[in-house]
């Protein structure tokens, strides 16, 4: 069934599948939220949880770990395995908070679709994301005329655990992240373009999540891939976990124990909690779902323009017209 992703951008959301992701490898196999008895919602998920649950959606992570500066990375999210100039997928985009830098807006509100994978990197290698997309693009079957691509590309600033003026990340690396793309399950955590990210004063990254209707509604399948970094303060299900963290508490889940990690080291030495920043959210779901929810989300703001301009067009009228008399003898 054909796909849509849905793009979404600058979201002060947090994606709960990496609470208990982000640790190191030493922490031993990391456990989801579901895992540790963390239920958020009334819809089962997936069978994997996870962006992927949606059929032919693949997920590519390239992380850059250099030295002690340079944490940073690039994720794309592929919507099918074709070439998707050729068969462009439906796709629409809402912001909120719009301090970014997301390439690609302007044709997805016009046309409502995407022709490339959706990257995800830091904010000084938009350029470099797009370059890489555009080749990748370039070099598909039957593209080799194009003149015209309109590359996907979103960022989050992770300039305080990478030294991000470095632009380190280069075309190549998004090649490599396409070519590393898969179904199954999808690596979360402090991966990809999430390697740099902190939120709410914990170290956050990639997270992914899905939900599958009732029968009733379709049936459809929803999944969300998210890279997350921003500031506030953390609350899971309804429960605050920062001031426990930062006290060196535990916080019990229903099936084990989540311990947060309040800090983390600056790539100068300083440690610091996050305080603002941004989100992104690639949302995949069925072609018809979305027809109706665009449907739905359009028709009271088309609604509102038409009376809008009804009231225009009548104070216009009511307006009092002035006559100017003009001497003809000096026309």
């Amino acid at each position: 069934m054909t796909k849509v992703i849905l793009t979404a951008a600058f979201f002060a959301m947090f994606c709960l599948p990496m609470l208990v992701s982000a640790g190191s490898a030493s922490d031993g196999p990391r456990r989801r939220a579901r895992d540790l008895g963390v239920v958020i919602g009334a819809m089962r998920p997936g069978p994997l949880n996870a962006i992927t649950d949606v059929s032919g959606v693949l997920v590519g992570h390239r992380t850059l770990k250099q030295g002690k500066n340079v944490r940073t990375g690039v994720t794309v999210v592929v919507p099918h395995a074709g070439n998707l100039f050729q068969e462009k997928v439906p796709a629409g985009l809402h912001i909120t908070n719009g301090f970014g830098k997301f390439a690609g807006v302007s044709q997805i509100r016009e046309l409502g679709n995407i022709e490339t994978p959706v990257a995800l990197t830091n904010t000084l290698s938009i350029g470099a994301a797009m370059e890489g997309l555009i080749q990748y693009t370039l070099a598909q079957p039957g593209n080799a005329e194009l003149q015209s691509i309109n590359a996907v590309a979103g960022e989050i600033n992770d300039g305080y655990l990478s030294d991000i003026q470095g632009l380190h990340v280069r075309p190549r690396h998004i090649l490599e992240a396409i070519a590393a793309a898969k179904s199954g399950p999808v690596e979360e955590g402090s991966v990809g373009a999430g390697h740099g990210g902190r939120t709410m004063g914990f170290k956050s990254g990639i997270g992914t999540a899905s939900r599958v209707l009732p029968k009733r509604q379709g049936g459809y399948t929803v999944g969300v891939l998210a890279v997350t970094n921003f500031g506030g303060h953390l609350v899971v299900d309804g429960v605050p976990v920062g001031a426990p963290a930062r006290q060196g508490k535990e916080t019990r889940g229903g099936k084990g124990v989540v311990r947060f990690r309040h800090r983390h080291r600056r790539a100068g030495g300083r440690t610091q909690p996050g305080t603002h920043g941004r989100t992104h959210r690639v949302v995949a779901r069925t072609r018809r779902l979305l027809r109706v929810e665009r449907f739905r989300r359009l028709r009271p703001r088309l609604q509102h323009a038409s009376e809008n301009a009804h009231q225009a067009r009548l104070e216009n009228d009511r307006r009092p017209r002035r006559v100017e008399r003009r001497d003809l003898a000096t026309v």
